[in-house]
């Protein structure tokens, strides 16, 4: 790693070795630019070194029914095994005319039925193969445990109403609404919340949402969200306690040793000890940011 006085740092065992602590889970360039790493190869449980995968698209055709919620409830409070890792994304896609109108040459030029019923059910309409990061004009994340079916039933719940509103609200836009469920639990959650930057080692699921304030309450600690998909509209003095809770002032004391004139700079960065808790600028910016997206 380069940090700001253009030194390559690399014994982890150092008295600085706190900087390689915060690089897992609050890197993103926040203390300098990594320029190699190393990935362990982990050996695979099955001797014969199989791994299962698989991709489904389940099309209820009642609808969020509360059969369906019930199911999903299932599913997410399952406690699956360490070595399983299963996502999930709910698509709320009012751009079905595409899928119609693909349906319709599948069926027109493919004769063979099975080949025909499976091209109709692998397929969703998005504009490319990154249609989760290319098609939401606002991400946010939440963070969540799987231990109280009642919380999950609220989420779940929750979803459904919001898509049936945002049906219901654009009609026959080109707009789309997903809910992303990234399972993460297993042997993520052996490690204690100290051990490295990441603190939220409770989760089992990360979820990627366009909608954001209903979901607030049911997550962890009612505040915890993940980095990988900030959440701009954070303000400055929540930001941090979002994203890293009771590890955000060890790692204001690593930047404070590694970048103390916070050359490595964002909105959402790492800040340094003693920084303001709000940003006298931010409401001017946001207001302007706002404005300029109508």
């Amino acid at each position: 790693m380069v940090t700001v006085t253009v030194k390559e740092t690399d014994d982890r065992n150092s008295k600085e070795g706190k900087l390689f602590w915060a690089l897992q889970g609050a890197g993103g360039g926040n203390f300098g630019v990594v320029v190699q790493m190393k990935l362990k190869v982990q050996r695979l449980q099955n001797l014969e070194g199989t791994v299962v995968a698989g991709r489904y698209q389940w099309f209820p055709e009642e609808g969020f029914s509360d059969e369906v919620n019930t199911t999903m409830n299932d599913f997410y409070t399952t406690n699956w095994p360490n070595s399983t890792t299963i996502d999930s994304t709910w698509v709320c896609d009012l751009r079905q005319n595409k899928r119609l109108k693909y349906e319709r040459v599948i069926n027109k030029h493919i004769q063979h039925e099975k080949l025909k019923t499976q091209l109709m059910r692998r397929a969703l309409p998005e504009k490319s193969t990154r249609f989760l990061y290319e098609t939401l004009v606002n991400q946010c994340s939440f963070v969540f445990k799987n231990d109280d079916k009642e919380k999950i039933a609220k989420v779940t719940g929750t979803i459904g109403e919001l898509m049936k509103e945002f049906r219901k609200d654009f009609t026959g836009e080109e707009v789309n609404f997903l809910v992303t469920w990234i399972h993460s639990g297993g042997k993520a959650t052996e490690k204690n919340p100290a051990d490295l930057a990441f603190f939220w080692r409770e989760a089992v699921f990360h979820t990627d949402v366009t909608v954001k304030t209903a979901l607030r309450p049911p997550i962890l600690n009612g505040e915890a969200a993940f980095v990988n998909f900030p959440d701009r509209d954070f303000p400055t003095k929540f930001h941090e306690k979002a994203y890293f809770s009771d590890n955000r002032e060890e790692l204001r004391l690593v930047k404070e040793m590694w970048d103390k004139n916070k050359l490595f700079r964002f909105a959402q960065g790492v800040r340094l000890p003693g920084d303001p808790e709000e940003d006298p600028d931010e409401e001017k910016d946001k207001t302007d940011r706002l404005a300029n997206e109508q």
